[in-house]
């Protein structure tokens, strides 16, 4: 399950509440984002706070904290900072970073952009010790292949520093016809075309695996294929979310459990 409060920041109870109601249908991960376009979400140390100064945030404490808690119920918990794109939030103090045409999505011609997303990784990476995966983005990209490849590269690189598996979103494989090894992909649409090339996959099917989707995950057929290692229930959350009522929520936790069995 992942749950992004890029908009409304979750209290450290509510995010528990949430993983009892994992644990209670057999959920394992945890799929933490913590920035997106509007929000970062981590206090870091690396860039002295400064992305982290305009919303609400987490210090490195709540995540131990949030960690130490999932493990006790045998969840693991991986962590997300989605780039190159989704990186509107990082706009406000790195404007220097982007592309010219927009502002959530960094210029992957500029070395900058790897010097800054190097220095978060090795802060943040070690902290997330109990997965052996990384979560490293790379949806819905309008940089050219050859920088969204190098971007790849770094993304492949820093994983096997930290001796991770790196998950990424189906956007390159499936929009930009790249081809990769060793990752694994989230497919949230173009299914078809993943499993065909035979990548490791985590079904995230967005009108079926996204809460509040067209359908729901008990209406997904799994297709008959063993690169299929699991699936992923997704909530992005808003700013009309209420952090406390999460009732709601736990219905689409246990259907995926079902779904999952």
């Amino acid at each position: 399950i992942e749950e992004d409060r890029a908009n409304a920041l979750a209290t450290i109870e509510s995010i528990k509440q949430i993983l009892n109601y994992m644990h209670e249908a057999n959920l394992n991960i945890f799929h933490w984002l913590l920035s997106n376009n509007e929000s970062f979400r981590l206090k870091t140390k690396f860039d002295l706070g400064l992305l982290s100064m305009k919303s609400e945030f987490y210090t490195i404490q709540n995540v131990y904290t949030i960690i130490a808690y999932a493990k006790s119920l045998n969840i693991e918990v991986i962590q997300e900072f989605d780039f190159p794109g989704h990186v509107k939030s990082w706009s406000n103090v790195y404007s220097n970073l982007m592309l010219d045409w927009t502002d959530d999505e960094f210029d992957l011609s500029n070395p900058a952009v790897f010097i800054l997303l190097n220095a978060l990784f090795k802060e943040i990476i070690p902290i997330f010790n109990t997965s052996k995966y990384i979560h490293m983005g790379h949806d819905e990209l309008s940089n050219t292949n050859i920088e969204i490849i190098k971007s790849l590269t770094f993304a492949k690189n820093i994983s096997t520093t930290f001796n991770k598996t790196p998950i990424i979103w189906n956007d390159p494989i499936t929009s930009k016809n790249i081809k990769l090894t060793n990752f694994v992909i989230q497919a949230w649409n173009n299914l078809n075309i993943v499993l065909s090339q035979n990548y490791k996959t985590i079904i995230s099917v967005s009108d079926y695996w996204y809460v509040g989707g067209k359908y729901r995950p008990s209406q997904f057929i799994f297709p008959n294929n063993s690169n299929i290692i699991g699936a992923e229930l997704c909530w992005f959350t808003s700013s009309s979310d209420d952090p406390y009522d999460l009732d709601w929520i736990k219905i689409y936790i246990l259907e995926a459990g079902q779904a999952l069995k």
